[in-house]
């Protein structure tokens, strides 16, 4: 089994499906309504020379994607990224998170993003603890953020300052 990224825009449609699955069946999105294909490209599609998505290839089968994208458009946070990362349930447990992290804080930190943060709903306890364990450190807590499916829910916020690689 062989992991490969690359730019998203050929697996656009595959990775709508994706966040769309995850807006309607859990609380890793705080998207309530699925996204037409309009409005999830302007989300994850960027220029590729800092912030980029990438869709996550198992064996050229699309498996998920992975994100860089901007923390705050001011021009002093430019050191500082957001990552998310989306895979399809059936492709969990098989190293494609681990792999699309791995890369992607290497294409950050070539970039000069030196800070990479993860926003998590609390209650997301498997993503949560998948990026401890790969380094993010809980910098905050903002309680009681949102309210989905009845819920109202606080979010995680982990950070990683990526070292001199």
């Amino acid at each position: 089994m062989e992991f490969k990224l690359v730019p998203i825009k050929e697996f656009i449609n595959d990775a709508l499906d994706l966040y769309n699955y995850y807006i309607k069946t859990s609380t890793a999105t705080f998207h309530i309504e699925p996204l037409s294909v309009e409005e999830f490209s302007s989300m994850v599609i960027r220029d590729g020379t800092i912030y980029e998505t990438f869709a996550i290839l198992k064996d050229d089968e699309f498996a998920g994607y992975a994100s860089i994208f901007p923390f705050n458009p001011r021009q002093a946070y430019m050191r500082t990224a957001e990552t998310a990362i989306y895979i399809w349930p059936k492709m969990q447990r098989k190293n494609a998170a681990s792999y699309a992290l791995e890369h992607i804080e290497k294409i950050a930190h070539e970039r000069g993003i030196r800070n990479m943060l993860a926003k998590i709903t609390a209650d997301n306890t498997a993503s949560d603890a998948f990026f401890s364990k790969k380094g993010y450190k809980l910098a905050g807590i903002i309680t009681n953020a949102g309210e989905k499916f009845g819920k109202v829910l606080s979010v995680h916020i982990r950070q990683k300052e990526l070292d001199d690689r």
